[in-house]
């Protein structure tokens, strides 16, 4: 067995080398293509005859695994992690059913092959395009246009709850795949592609498939008349009456309250109604609708719950509190709602940290967002910084944000502008109340005027709180607020890096062809089928 996939190994060299040079973008395409095709038997002869070109796709391809958080590639596997897609976003998808089947029809057995994607375990607003080896594939009715046409067809659905009908291709009957797989409330594709006996299309493997979206719907209690102070017919207990947004706010108390299918949490922490601050939403979403912040990509359960509610908040400058009640904290200017003095503290101490640590004072922030224009891979932006921090810490000392659900350079550049300026903040601040300063939430801004602790009417923003029932006082946590960052922060634009272009599609397959052309064995292998490939068959 090891020599076999030895040589099964050679032989994916080469053809992820063949649309390696073919695309000048790296990728390794159709690899799966060429193995399930390859017989046990002529595997040694074809890897002897490509021997050289294996050789250099092995060096080229050498490199790291992706970092987490890139949804661009296919998943597979039966019990892989199940995406929900946010805002337009390109995702490949999870891989649950793929096979080669159909009678020999010109010499070729098994001519077709279907691959079923999934593209996220709730209902999404749209499909908009799909793309092979990033160029948009056109489709009408189904069936391919354009260089494709009479060699792929597509078929999809949206994710409702139930679904009418199964996923279908055009050549009949598909193995292991029937009317009782309609994957309800589950948006998903399904790709059928022909052989060409000719050796032209596909070439190279099938393509990488990605597809752009328009993700998950979400609440706006801004739009739901029972809210006080706001009209409309969304309810927070019925998602068929939500609709398709973009606000990262909106989004991060629509996955706080969790995703329910059939009254079974599918998505989400699953909070009570009652235990999430709702109120708090509505002006924070005005935020990130007046700042034109949008939350753009997908995260993936199983998995942390918390950590992916984290990542929906920073997209729109906030991040949850955890408590009692969920309440959220957001980049905004505030008006101050309370004011602290000497005799309002319960027991006449306070714990001032006069600034953050080293680690939390970076004087360079270079943001790392999720670029359409870079073929929905993560770059970098043109650092933030500013010359007095600089100067001030005595040595350059940058830092990489990356923002998981970001999409916009300017909007990336704003968060890392704020990321800067939090760091030059107070540390945190320590102080025991009176039982009246229990009715102010994390989040919340006001001042406090203690000159003895070197705090001058000082604007202030509740980190954290405490109750201590025994003598009714209230702990607070909080850390200077400066009104003037604001301003600096979202008057940032950003500076993306340059583009580059990519093959098209039949490029690839000329130059794969060309390669290939050199081997008889190799050509003649290439034309015999597609493979009998993965089954991973999801239940009805």
């Amino acid at each position: 067995m090891s020599k076999v996939l030895k040589a099964i190994a050679s032989v994916a060299a080469v053809v992820a080398s063949v649309a390696l040079i073919a695309s000048g973008v790296g990728s390794a395409l159709g690899t799966t293509l060429l193995i399930g095709t390859l017989k046990v038997s002529t595997i040694a002869a074809v890897a002897g005859a490509v021997a050289t070109v294996a050789s250099l796709g092995a060096s080229l391809l050498a490199q790291p695994p992706p970092a987490q958080g890139n949804i661009s590639q296919v998943l597979i596997g039966a019990n892989a992690p199940t995406p929900y897609p946010m805002g337009r976003t390109a995702i490949g998808g999870v891989l649950v059913h793929d096979r080669g089947y159909g009678p020999t029809t010109n010499k070729v057995p098994n001519p077709y092959r279907t691959q079923v994607l999934v593209l996220s375990g709730v209902r999404i607003n749209s499909i908009q395009a799909t793309l092979g080896d990033l160029n948009s594939i056109a489709f009408s009715g189904g069936a391919a246009t354009g260089y494709f046409s009479g060699f792929l067809n597509r078929d999809t659905q949206l994710g409702l709850t139930p679904e009418s009908d199964a996923l279908a291709g055009p050549y009949g009957a598909i193995p292991d795949w029937s009317s009782a797989h309609k994957l309800s409330g589950k948006a998903a594709v399904m790709l059928t592609a022909k052989f060409d006996r000719a050796g032209k299309k596909f070439a190279s493997g099938l393509p990488q498939w990605l597809h752009v979206v328009e993700g998950v719907w979400a609440y706006d209690p801004r739009l739901d008349s029972t809210v006080a102070g706001s009209s409309g017919t969304q309810r927070i207990n019925d998602e068929t009456t939500w609709s398709y947004t973009v606000n990262p706010a909106l989004h991060a108390l629509t996955y706080a309250i969790g995703r329910r299918q059939n009254d079974v949490l599918v998505f989400g922490p699953g909070y009570r109604v009652g235990a999430v601050d709702i109120g708090r939403i509505i002006p924070w979403a005005n935020v990130c609708d007046a700042n034109g912040w949008s939350v753009g990509g997908a995260i993936y359960e199983p998995g942390d719950a918390w950590a992916n509610l984290k990542k929906i908040c920073a997209a729109g400058g906030g991040e949850p509190i955890a408590g009692p009640v969920l309440t959220w904290r957001y980049r905004a200017p505030q008006a101050p709602l309370f004011r602290v003095t000497a005799d309002d503290l319960a027991d006449g101490d306070i714990s001032v940290a006069a600034m953050q640590s080293r680690r939390e004072r970076m004087n360079s922030v270079v943001p790392e967002y999720r670029s359409e224009a870079h073929q929905w891979e993560y770059v970098q932006a043109e650092a933030v910084s500013d010359a007095s921090y600089v100067t001030e810490d005595g040595e350059d000392r940058p830092e990489v944000f990356r923002m998981d659900l970001v999409q916009d350079v300017d909007q990336a550049a704003q968060l890392a502008a704020y990321k800067l300026v939090d760091g030059r903040e107070s540390g945190t601040i320590e102080l025991t109340l009176k039982p009246r300063f229990g009715d102010f939430n994390p989040g919340q801004v006001g001042t406090i005027h203690i000159p003895e602790a070197g705090l001058v009417e000082q604007d202030v923003m509740i980190l954290d709180r405490a109750f201590d029932p025994s003598s009714g006082t209230v702990q607070w946590k909080v850390i200077s607020e400066n009104p003037d960052k604001h301003d600096f922060a979202l008057g940032v634009t950003g500076t993306a890096p340059p583009t580059f272009s990519i093959r098209t599609n039949e490029e690839i397959d000329d130059v794969a062809g060309a390669l290939l052309d050199q081997s008889a064995q190799s050509r003649t292998l290439i034309q015999n089928s597609f493979p009998v490939g993965l089954t991973i068959t999801p239940g009805p």
